[in-house]
């Protein structure tokens, strides 16, 4: 109740420009790391198999780290609802973009896919795959393409019914001062 809450105020915080974020250096790879940690039971309890791939490659990106972290818990919340038990759900990172200049995070999951008509308006406010599914309100992939959108990164997903889905998001890689310094 308290998360519905909460993603009901962040919608509102958001549609009157009043959504303020924190903007520190992290390593995508402790975020990521964090998020498969906080989740882990969740998806043993459903039988399911969550796992982060090595993140050597991924860098730091200057973010906020708990709205990363929020998108991160929305996609992987959302794999692990869609998919079934001894299924598989991978959380993997990469530099992205012209020049490796961004960091691509995907969630890939054994679910029950996305039908095509329905991938167009998947990232819309109270958009959901079934009308009669109340597994959520249809806000969380909403809210993750709105903070993703902030930083500035982009969303997507593929997807193929009876196949699975994987969404991707990326983030730019900004590089402080002194990780600057660090490299030379």
């Amino acid at each position: 109740m308290l998360r519905l809450i909460e993603d009901l105020l962040d919608v509102e915080r958001m549609a009157v420009g009043k959504l303020t974020l924190h903007y520190e250096e992290h390593d995508v790879s402790e975020i990521i790391k964090q998020a498969v940690e906080q989740l882990q039971g969740a998806a043993s309890a459903k039988g399911i198999t969550l796992e982060a791939e090595p993140q050597d490659v991924c860098g730091y990106v200057v973010c906020d780290r708990s709205r990363v972290r929020q998108v991160l818990s929305n996609l992987i919340g959302n794999a692990i609802k869609f998919t079934p038990a001894r299924g598989r759900i991978c959380v993997s990172c990469q530099r992205a973009g012209a020049e490796g200049k961004e960091v691509q995070v995907s969630i890939s999951d054994t679910g029950e896919g996305i039908a095509p008509e329905k991938l167009k308006t998947i990232f819309e406010r109270f958009s959901q795959i079934n009308n009669q599914d109340r597994r959520g309100i249809g806000l969380g992939l909403y809210i993750a393409r709105m903070m993703v959108e902030e930083h500035p990164g982009r969303i997507w997903v593929e997807s193929k019914l009876g196949e699975g889905s994987t969404f991707h998001f990326t983030l730019p890689l900004r590089s402080s001062p002194a990780r600057a310094a660090e490299a030379e």
